[in-house]
């Protein structure tokens, strides 16, 4: 029966496995932070439109609209989303990459946050005529 004994765990903790399964929990998220930071999104070049401008050349800077409308001037305006403020950062992913060593990887629960929290998503409206040209450019706030 004294073998039995030795096998049985009731009544202890098993501590080796607990701390295995900590290191295994954090190494999942370790990265995160570091991942965020570069591969952010890069601003798009607002400067760059102008009225005139065809709606393909408009897209190439923007993207695809969010949400177009039609109006009774036969004009139609198309919604665009960018993000502002989540400029990829190789200077980020180091410092969080660092952090994360000295800190063992305590680092990364402050630091995925802050990265997740980065940037603000903007809408830039396009007027455009029967012709698919732009008539006008009006970026208002955030979503």
């Amino acid at each position: 029966m004294t073998g039995f004994r030795l096998l049985s765990t009731q009544g202890r903790t098993n501590r080796p496995v607990q701390w295995i399964a900590a290191v295994l929990l954090a190494l999942q998220f370790a990265g995160c932070s570091v991942g965020m930071a570069i591969s952010g999104k890069r601003e798009p070049r607002l400067e760059l439109l102008q009225v005139s401008m065809a709606r393909q050349h408009v897209e190439g800077i923007l993207g695809q609209p969010v949400d177009t409308a039609q109006t009774k001037d036969g004009y139609h305006t198309a919604v665009y989303v960018y993000t502002r403020g989540d400029e990829p950062s190789a200077g980020r992913a180091i410092f969080n990459l660092f952090m994360d060593v000295i800190t063992l990887l305590i680092w990364e629960i402050p630091a995925t946050a802050a990265e997740a929290s980065r940037g603000e998503q903007r809408r830039y409206p396009v007027v455009y005529d029967s012709e698919e040209k732009v008539v006008a450019l009006n970026e208002y706030g955030n979503l």
